[in-house]
This record gives C-alpha cells, structure tokens and sequence, in this order.
C-alpha cells in the first residue's frame, strides 16, 4: 500500500531523492565528499537566504536545538522562552533540565486570540525592560506544528533590539524553512531539519548564525564535544565534517537542493507554492465544511467537535492517508495536516482534505468507528 503523508512532518520523499538514497556515499573524510558538500552550500544558503555558513549536523531538529542551547548560553544564565505547545516546551526543558540556565517562559495560551499574541508580546517587553535581569537569548519556535499557531520574529527581533538588549534570538524553523521566507534579519541562530520543507528523509539537522553569535560563541564556555560551532564553522569552510556524518543522506539533500533550485529559480516562487497549497487546503476545508481550529503558513489543526480525532486517523490510515492527531490535551478533539513541500502538488492536497471531510458527518460528527 502507498503511504500518503499528510501529517505536518515527515513528509513523503519525493522519487528522485529516494533514488538518491540508493547511492553510494563517497568516503567522509575523500574529496569526493568534500566536492558533495561544496555542491550543497550554497543551494542550502540559497534556501536559508542567508551569505552565512549553513552548518549541517547528524541528528533531529531537537538535537539542533541542543546544540543552539549548548553554543550560546552558560550554565547560570538568564533566558526567556516562548512556547506554544510541545517543541516551543523542548527549549525550556533543554535550556533547565539539561542545561542548567535559569528559564523565564512565557506561554501562548492556545487557540491563541490577538488579545493573548499582544500580551505574550508585552510581557517579553517587560521582561528585557528590566535592567536588573540580564537575559543572553530569547528562543522561541517559529511554528508550533502541535498547535498550527506561528510566532512573529520579526516583532520579537525588534522588541530585543527596542530595549537595547544583548538577548540573541535563537529560532526554530524546522517547520518553515523551504516553506515561507525566514530572512537573516528574523534570528541570531536558526536551527532547521530535512525532513519536512526539503522532503528528505530525517537525520539531518543544520544551523546558522549572524557575526553576533559566532562571536557570543567565542565566549561562552561550550559543554559540549558534538557539533561546537566554531568548529564546525571552520570545515564548512573546508569542505568538511567534524564527526563521522550520515553520509547517505547527502546524496538525497543534493538531489532535493538540486531539484528545489531547477523548479523555483526565484526561492520566493518556492513560498508562492507553499501558499497555493495552505489555499488548497482552506478552500477544501471551507467547502466541504470541516471546522478549523488554527492554521499557519505550514499547518493547519481542524477541530473534532465529539472527541473522535483518533478514529479519523485509523480510518485515513486504512484509506492510505496519514494526518496528525493534536498532542498533549488535544490529543482527541484535532487533526493536523500539512501544505507544503516543493513536490507536492495541489491535487495532492485536495484529495486528502476531500477524504478527511468523508469522515464527518453534515452536522460535522465524527462517523467513523
């Protein structure tokens, strides 16, 4: 049976990366592998639309996010974190209990009202207002894809920046990149992942930082041996890895790099493609009348009214089709799907949401069992 992955990550891997998979690696340390990664830094700067090193890691994106925690910030020092659900939750639980920095988090109560997104943005004001709290880094997480809800850090860049702090802004974006601009000047550090807008396989996780954080790195007192950014700094620049990497996994990042480029010359008409699928989706969704619950330039979270979302995914699955229950309390009452990726098409889109809206009901309950 085809698995058809609507589910806001991982997603399907497109037939040409696939292939690429069936490739056999070059030796890490050849030159060879050292062409391979000179080939895919600047496809992956263009994605990242950033002159900046993109780095690139062996592990999740919750590993990058370690990594960003461990490079930036002392044992000891002050951080806020915004979160929204699950992941926006791992920076607070990696920067405390792994760590050993003192968290301040601010929470968005979610479904979120503008009421709740302008006081999280006041209470993160009042927070860097404080001249008696020194905060090194604000992490937050660009889209929370439990919830579907999406963060501005483009506003929070420039309250730190309003309030004259030395805060580094350090995002998460393995669920935007390759799916909407996340621009340099959003983020001091950006950790991403391959397995959701480069449709490649996961295992893969990369990073980039402004002049700002390379030199905060320089300081800090890094406790870490895998993936020290300075010196992953300077084999990016070598054509290099520090560690052993998951070799086979290049050939994929390549071929998706490649054909990500040879479609959408212009990164921007990648985002008007993302954008044309989230419209795939609300257009369907308003059609055929299935409630959405919140939904982000990556994910949209429809609402199960009779607490039957788990019987919508065993039912999808049956039919082909995985979605994504919601995670933590919402577990019975929403479904999440994606729209985006570079090979996926429209129709694609419709007839997973045509199938989704099979399993209501006209008074919008549940039918199947």
């Amino acid at each position: 049976m085809n698995h058809n992955f609507l589910t806001p990550g991982p997603v399907n891997v497109p037939r040409k990366v696939r292939a690429a998979m069936t490739i056999e690696p070059p030796y890490f340390a050849s030159k060879s592998f050292g062409r391979l990664l000179n080939a895919i830094q600047p496809r992956l700067q263009w994605l990242f639309q950033t002159s900046q090193p993109v780095m690139i890691g062996t592990g999740s994106g919750t590993m990058g996010m370690e990594a960003a925690v461990k490079n930036f910030t002392n044992i000891g020092d002050r951080v806020l974190v915004i979160t929204s659900g699950k992941y926006g939750n791992a920076w607070d639980s990696i920067s405390q209990a792994y760590h050993g920095t003192r968290v301040t988090t601010i929470k968005v109560p979610q479904p979120a009202q503008l009421s709740d997104i302008e006081r999280v943005y006041d209470e993160l004001r009042l927070q860097l207002s404080d001249k008696k709290v020194y905060y090194k880094a604000v992490f937050m997480t660009h889209v929370e894809t439990t919830t579907a809800f999406m963060l501005q850090p483009g506003i929070v860049k420039d309250i730190i920046e309003d309030c004259n702090s030395p805060a580094l802004l350090i995002l998460d974006a393995v669920s935007t990149l390759g799916v909407m601009s996340v621009t340099p000047d959003l983020y001091d550090v950006v950790v991403s992942a391959s397995q959701k807008g480069l449709q490649c396989p996961p295992g893969l996780f990369f990073m980039s930082c402004s002049d700002k954080a390379i030199d905060r790195a320089r300081r800090t007192i890094r406790s870490l041996y895998y993936f020290d950014v300075i010196t992953e700094l300077e084999r990016v620049n070598k054509g290099q890895t520090s560690h052993t990497p998951a070799a086979h996994l290049f050939y994929p990042l390549y071929t998706a790099l490649k054909e990500m480029c040879r479609r959408y010359p212009n990164v921007y008409e990648l985002f008007e493609h993302c954008a044309d699928l989230r419209s795939a989706t609300l257009d369907t969704a308003k059609e055929r009348r299935i409630p959405v619950w919140q939904t982000s330039p990556p994910v949209t979270a429809f609402k199960c009214f009779d607490q039957n979302a788990q019987a919508i995914q065993q039912s999808m699955k049956k039919n082909g089709w995985w979605v994504g229950t919601g995670v933590r309390g919402h577990e019975h009452d929403l479904i999440r799907t994606m729209h985006f990726g570079w090979d996926t098409s429209p129709d694609f889109i419709v007839e997973g949401i045509h199938l989704l809206a099979d399993m209501f009901d006209d008074n919008r309950r549940v039918i199947v069992s």
